[in-house]
């Protein structure tokens, strides 16, 4: 089969029928003559171009150096990238930073990360009246393309336009010149400074009471304490010594403070259950023991309920009794309960005694109120009432002479069998006293 050879710009007439050396003729052309196969010397082989008759034109061909229909990775040039590398390629290429410039990205979202640095307050835009690249936007000119409103912005209620007006006062203010202490006063006309006054000086309205003054006050001056004590509490009262001293008074719980016309005195508190009233003089209070008090009296102002039978002191009927003092006492109790749970009681006081005298009106057996026998102690057990009676009723009076420790006399009550029917003390029932 004759070959054309196209080399150093010359076609040569019929060669050999066997291909010559590619080697030799890299990058020439040589021509099938009979079929017309068009042949480039290139990597050491003859690769065909096309494959056409002798009258066709040349068509694109698929590179096959050796025609065989396949092309393997080892018949390709070493600067040639296959299918899959140029996939793996592309693939890391998508997201990594592009080092090239002059590039321009087509229908790809850009992470910001990606993008080149900004310096601080430039904003991209385009401002310019046509279709084209970014451009840095200046801040006025991205206000006046915002337009924004007052609404835009939280400010619909807010005229945002609005300001003080110079007037008089503002320029008033803006003429004042002033120093550290000074103050402003406003006189029939305008803003005005006082300038700041001396040491110890005091502010006051002047005789016209038109503006304010700094005053001197006459018999002002410092204050010496004649006791250097820092004790938490303490009173410091002016005593007149000097004109200006003060003493520190050091009290006890239950300390009165009074003037005995000089200066502030301390009146030490009182012992249990004195008085205080003025003395012979009318000069000074002081603490009296008042023979035979008057009565003193609780009242229960609510109902008090209980749901089972643990005896335990009345919320209200209940007073602290003095050492060495003695009581009248009268007591009053009305009670409600169901013929299950009954009811039971005991007078009690826990401190000493020396004398006990109980006279006792109340119920047993049943509703009706029934005197006992005069009893010279307080209760040493539990007393039932009414245990077929809905209504107990306890009626005592007592005479009673406390010992050298004073206590809590008490009148204690619970149901005698529990029940979730309440047993109640009635609001009314009371307890009074009086020390004789």
């Amino acid at each position: 089969m004759a070959y054309v050879l196209y080399a150093a710009n010359t076609w040569y007439g019929d060669a050999a029928d066997v291909k010559p050396n590619a080697t030799t003729y890299a990058g020439h052309i040589l021509v099938e003559k009979d079929t017309g196969k068009f042949y480039v010397a290139y990597g050491g082989a003859w690769v065909l171009k096309s494959v056409e008759s002798t009258t066709a034109d040349m068509t694109k061909s698929t590179y096959d150096p050796n025609a065989d229909g396949v092309i393997a990775a080892a018949q390709l040039d070493s600067a040639m990238a296959t299918d899959a590398e140029v996939t793996t390629a592309v693939s890391n290429h998508a997201g990594a930073a592009d080092p090239h410039t002059g590039y321009r990205l087509e229908s790809v979202a850009v992470p910001n990360a990606d993008l080149a640095t900004m310096v601080q307050k430039t904003y991209k835009g385009r401002t310019t009246a046509s279709t084209g690249v970014p451009e840095d936007v200046a801040v006025a000119t991205l206000k006046t393309d915002l337009a924004l409103v007052k609404a835009d912005v939280g400010l619909g209620s807010v005229d945002n336009v609005q300001q003080q007006p110079l007037d008089a006062d503002l320029t008033a203010l803006a003429g004042l010149v002033g120093v550290q202490g000074d103050i402003l006063y406003r006189d029939a006309t305008q803003w005005q400074r006082l300038p700041k006054g001396s040491a110890s000086q005091l502010l006051r309205q002047n005789v016209g009471l038109t503006a304010p003054e700094w005053a001197t006050i006459a018999g002002g001056g410092d204050v010496v304490a004649d006791d250097v004590s820092a004790t938490v509490q303490n009173i410091v009262a002016y005593n007149a010594v000097g004109g200006k001293n003060i003493t520190e008074l050091t009290g006890t719980q239950g300390d009165v403070l009074y003037h005995d016309g000089t200066s502030w005195v301390k009146l030490p508190k009182g012992t249990a259950n004195q008085r205080l009233s003025m003395n012979a003089g009318a000069t000074a209070p002081e603490w009296q023991t008042v023979a035979g008090g008057g009565w003193t009296t609780v009242v229960k102002t609510a109902d008090e309920s209980r749901t089972n039978n643990t005896l335990l002191d009345d919320a209200t009927l209940v007073f602290t009794t003095l050492a060495n003092t003695q009581y009248v006492i009268r007591l009053v109790v009305h009670m409600l309960t169901n013929a299950t749970a009954d009811s039971k009681y005991r007078m009690a006081h826990a401190g000493t005694t020396t004398r006990v005298r109980r006279r006792i009106v109340r119920t047993a057996t049943n509703d009706i109120p029934a005197e006992v026998a005069s009893l010279a102690a307080f209760d040493a057990a539990d007393v039932v009432l009414s245990t077929t009676g809905t209504l107990p009723f306890v009626e005592e009076h007592i005479v009673l002479q406390v010992g050298a420790s004073g206590g809590v006399l008490s009148f204690k009550w619970a149901q005698n069998t529990t029940n979730a029917g309440a047993m109640t003390v009635l609001e009314g029932s009371y307890l009074e006293y009086a020390t004789s």
